[in-house]
């Protein structure tokens, strides 16, 4: 989905605000190409000319949605981590959703990239941003709270742990063993990468994840 469910009633949610949604969820559902300013404002029940005056152009129009998936990300995003019982569980669940997210976004980013390229990278550069400002502040905490090994390098540790995952999720050569998902990948990288930053503190905190969800944690070895 290009925005997580959360709820809107007409009298929390302006005109202008409603408008961005619901264009947002047609781009996503039926295509950045296929979806004109004619079928939203038609969908809508406006005018053509209503919906021109609000915003000039499909453009236009498409940033807006894709600022407000930003402010929803970063809202469902901090909602989810506020239920963390410490840092290592704010950032294993802060990285998980950002993985699903993109997972379920990846027809639409090809198609934003293939018609509005601009647009496109000026977006991923935001999204990247908001990660990078988040990752960094919780890492700098767990540095601070004695979770982490005190010769941590907190802007190098994001740095590598990005490209790894970047690496793992793009890379076309990648070959997991049989019976492997790249979920059950990711959830070995997170773990094992968290391990060898961590204070006998942080450790049991990562174990203690680990046995709380071991449903999705798996022995590859």
């Amino acid at each position: 989905m290009i925005m997580e469910n959360i709820t809107h009633t007409e009298n929390t949610e302006s005109q202008r605000d409603y408008i961005i949604r619901r264009a947002a969820e047609m781009f996503l559902e039926q295509g950045i190409k296929v979806v004109r300013m004619d079928d939203i404002a038609h969908e809508l029940g406006m005018s053509k000319r209503t919906l021109y005056e609000m915003f000039g152009d499909k453009r236009e129009l498409l940033e807006q949605c894709l600022e407000h998936h930003l402010a929803n990300v970063r809202r469902y995003t901090t909602e989810k981590i506020a239920t963390a019982a410490n840092v290592i569980e704010e950032l294993i669940i802060m990285i998980r959703l950002a993985h699903q997210m993109n997972d379920r976004c990846r027809m639409f980013m090809h198609s934003l990239e293939k018609y509005y390229p601009e647009i496109a990278e000026r977006f991923r550069e935001r999204q990247a941003q908001n990660g990078s400002e988040m990752f960094h502040r919780m890492l700098q905490r767990g540095l601070d709270e004695g979770i982490f090994q005190a010769d941590m390098n907190v802007e190098f540790t994001e740095t590598i742990f990005s490209m790894t995952l970047q690496g793992l999720a793009s890379s076309a050569k990648v070959k997991l063993p049989e019976g492997i998902t790249m979920r059950d990948a990711m959830s070995y990288i997170i773990a094992n990468f968290f391990r060898g930053l961590s204070t006998e503190k942080g450790l049991r905190m990562v174990d203690e994840y680990k046995l709380k969800n071991k449903d999705i944690y798996i022995n590859i070895g």
